[in-house]
């Protein structure tokens, strides 16, 4: 029971010691990302912070209750699951297709469902739409929206996540807002 119980509070505590280490501001307003890559405006009544490893992460309760994440990743770097390498000349339908083996090589995700794989546009880029459910070794059932592009040399991604039950659906609208206003600059 003891290694169970550490397995789980001690990246819960690591998430909110690093939570309290930064400076969290509020959404609602435009947000440009270093080197001006992007502009978005996060959702009012949430909180976003910038120097958690991700380009962005916003919370409405908490990034254990729900989290927006905005990030990228070189292209000359491989997937960190995956180790496949991505190329600037790869139609979107490709990159869905490399995203989607990078979230089956990853083991945290348990039980991985995808249920939705479209083309999207992201900041005016073709892209895809991911939506898929998996859960945690404690058994927590989450669900994630996530759209991803290729712009600038870099893979571009944009997720939500969220447990499946309440807050996934409620907090979708806010998510889905975030990515229209999703505008992307100097890349």
């Amino acid at each position: 029971m003891r290694p169970k119980l550490l397995t789980f509070t001690l990246p819960v505590l690591a998430t909110f010691w690093l939570a309290g280490c930064q400076v969290w501001n509020p959404g609602g307003t435009p947000y440009t990302g270093k080197d001006g890559a992007f502009t978005v405006r996060p959702p009012a009544e949430w909180m976003y912070a910038t120097r958690l490893g991700n380009d962005l992460l916003a919370t409405k309760d908490g990034p254990v209750l729900q989290q927006i994440i905005i990030e990228h990743h070189d292209l000359k770097d491989p997937l960190p699951h995956s180790k496949r390498t991505l190329t600037a000349s790869l139609a979107p339908y490709e990159v869905a297709e490399a995203v989607t083996d990078n979230l089956r090589a990853d083991h945290s995700l348990l039980g991985l469902e995808i249920k939705e794989n479209v083309p999207a546009s992201v900041g005016g880029q073709p892209g895809f739409k991911l939506v898929f459910n998996f859960h945690t070794g404690e058994k927590l059932r989450l669900s994630e929206q996530c759209y991803g592009c290729l712009a600038g040399g870099r893979l571009w991604l944009l997720r939500y996540r969220a447990p499946s039950r309440h807050y996934f659906e409620r907090d979708q609208a806010d998510f889905e807002a975030m990515v229209k206003n999703f505008q992307f600059g100097r890349l």
